[in-house]
């Protein structure tokens, strides 16, 4: 087994990534509250203001329709009679558990942004993630070979696989819904339905 295979199957186990999150959160939530790995970059920068002036900070970004349909069948893939996308949708609109399935945390707009400014050096678009960390790992120390896990392999997310169009999957409210939602980052990054 090569190590690309060996770090495939671990990454992929939800026991090694229980661990970091608790790993994290135990470490840092004092600074940076219940969900360190979610913190608003506000208080990223407040907590370590000399890291934040002097480290390089990258993000990425993704078509809020397709990452929102990304999450909606990651959530959904186990469930014997999922909600439908509206209803999913919906319960996001409304802040709504539905089921358990609806993340708490899924507006990611804080997370690189300080009010409502971009806040990091470079932002990565999910859409041509290689090429983006390739040129954002190339302001760090960081060496990489481009090898990323498969994570959703199978869910139509792959980028070596069969790719699904995400606007064939919202009805025209759903996609209202999300467009308002997520305005800011589209009208940002001049994403389109």
């Amino acid at each position: 087994m090569s190590i690309g295979d060996f770090l495939s199957v671990l990454v992929r186990k939800r026991s090694f990534w229980r661990t970091v999150s608790n790993s994290i959160k135990k470490r840092y939530a004092d600074r940076l509250g219940r969900s360190p790995a979610h913190a608003p970059a506000a208080a990223v920068a407040a907590a370590f203001p000399d890291e934040w002036r002097d480290y390089f900070k990258f993000c990425v970004v993704r078509n809020p329709w397709d990452k929102t349909l990304s999450d909606y069948f990651w959530k959904t893939k186990r469930m014997q009679n999922p909600p439908g996308l509206d209803e999913y949708v919906d319960a996001l609109e409304n802040g709504h558990a539905l089921r358990g399935i609806v993340p708490k945390n899924h507006r990611n707009w804080e997370m690189y942004t300080i009010h409502d400014k971009v806040a990091v050096d470079h932002v990565v678009r999910f859409e041509d993630l290689v090429s983006g960390l390739s040129q954002a790992l190339a302001h760090t120390s960081v060496n990489w070979d481009g090898w990323l896990p498969h994570m959703k392999k199978g869910m139509g997310t792959e980028k070596d696989g069969p790719q699904r169009d995400y606007r064939g999957y919202f009805s025209g409210h759903a996609a209202q819904v999300v467009g308002s939602l997520y305005e800011k980052e589209i009208h940002e990054f001049e994403y389109k339905f």
